[in-house]
């Protein structure tokens, strides 16, 4: 998912420095009755964004997910070899009726900021906060959605004052679910300020 990126001279990004560029990524999902349901997008903001972080609010547009994609796929072709077996053994009458199609749209809202630099003013350290969310699909049968987001981190981490870098995605948390709303907003006691690289003690 990461693409190689060009900064200024004075804002190297070396081995040495990071590893792996850091970069984090929300998985917005569908709930119902406490149960993940439909994916709703994703967004990955890309290390440049990190490293050369904007003040303010910013808006990410809602995307597929290609690894998602694929495990939905595998999971439907699982499902209608199942039913395809009941009606060999005569255990049911007819396919049940497939959930009705959707497109991935909408908006989420961030705001990101680097409390930490080092000496040479490259940030090592940052806050996200999710904020909210704007005309998310509609999967309910009652137009709504019940949207929560998932949190993922990739690049340096730090334990019990060791550091080691994380080369594959790792899941941190998730917000509150906001129930049958397209337009969700997360407060700030919904679980969805997030501090990078992360760091935990023993």
């Amino acid at each position: 998912d990461l693409v190689p990126i060009e900064l200024p001279p004075d804002r190297p990004i070396t081995p040495e420095v990071f590893g792996i560029t850091p970069t984090f990524m929300i998985r917005m999902w569908n709930r119902i009755n406490g149960e993940q349901k439909e994916f709703l997008g994703r967004v990955i903001v890309p290390a440049e964004e990190l490293l050369n972080p904007e003040s303010g609010i910013r808006a990410y547009n809602l995307e597929v997910d290609p690894t998602i994609e694929k495990m939905q796929e595998n999971e439907r072709r699982r499902q209608d070899a199942i039913e395809a077996h009941k009606m060999k053994e005569k255990k049911v009458k007819a396919f049940k009726k497939p959930p009705e199609p959707f497109e991935i749209q909408g908006k989420l809202f961030l705001r990101i900021s680097a409390p930490k630099s080092d000496e040479n003013d490259i940030p090592i350290q940052w806050r996200v906060e999710i904020l909210k969310a704007s005309k998310i699909a509609c999967v309910h049968n009652a137009h709504k959605s019940s949207p929560y987001c998932e949190i993922f981190w990739r690049g340096p981490a730090e334990r019990d004052g060791e550091s080691f870098q994380f080369d594959d995605w790792l899941e941190l948390g998730f917000t509150k679910t906001k129930e049958r709303t397209l337009d969700p907003v997360w407060r700030r006691d919904d679980w969805g300020i997030y501090e990078f690289p992360p760091y935990w003690t023993v």
